[in-house]
């Protein structure tokens, strides 16, 4: 199958950056070809990684305000509105490796110096919007691994609170529907069959 980017311009440029094109592309029905108009989010590639800590036996994720969440919860009544469990993640700079980028995003939010990383999968957040994918990694610390506050840069106007839990609280808020973000969803139930289910 095939398609074709007939004309393509940026409608916005900030934080995150609008495109807008005009394609054609083939249908599964043979023959036949659809023209039309679509619109995508592009911000780059991004990180994140899952964090056990082994003498303590918990998951390490992160507690920040994130602004897009904040009205729906609110009008849904979460007590924690704009407030979102989540692993470490970041953008990707230009030509940056993920790895390292995983690696860096931790010791700038956790203040963890990590080891072995190991990739889980790279994938998209919302295909139909955005063309963002996340590079997925794994790394198991100790509590002395620890060797800075963390925190986020203040350049980014970042305030972030290392929360350690528990894999079976981790599990339970997945079925309580107290994490809802994707990718730390994603990575916990990968967790769950590799240290459960091998």
């Amino acid at each position: 199958m095939n398609f074709k980017i007939n004309h393509i311009k940026q409608v916005y440029r900030g934080f995150l950056n609008i495109i807008q094109a005009e394609v054609t592309y083939d249908s599964f029905t043979d023959g036949v070809q659809i023209s039309t108009q679509r619109e995508m989010m592009e911000r780059g590639d991004s990180v994140a990684i899952l964090l056990y800590e082994q003498d303590t036996e918990c998951l390490i994720l992160t507690s920040q305000f994130r602004f897009p969440t904040a009205l729906k919860d609110q009008g849904e009544g979460h007590p924690d509105a704009g407030w979102i469990l989540e692993l470490p993640a970041g953008g990707l700079h230009p030509g940056e490796d993920p790895k390292k980028a995983a690696i860096r995003e931790v010791e700038e939010e956790l203040g963890y110096h990590l080891g072995d990383v190991t990739w889980i999968s790279s994938f998209y957040v919302s295909p139909g919007g955005t063309s963002e994918r996340i590079h997925l990694y794994y790394a198991e610390v100790i509590t002395s691994d620890r060797k800075s506050a963390g925190g986020g840069l203040d350049t980014e106007d970042e305030d972030i609170r290392l929360v350690k839990l528990p894999v079976v609280q981790a599990l339970q808020f997945i079925r309580d529907g107290q994490l809802r973000d994707a990718k730390t969803i994603i990575a916990i139930q990968w967790f769950k069959m590799r240290k459960f289910n091998s």
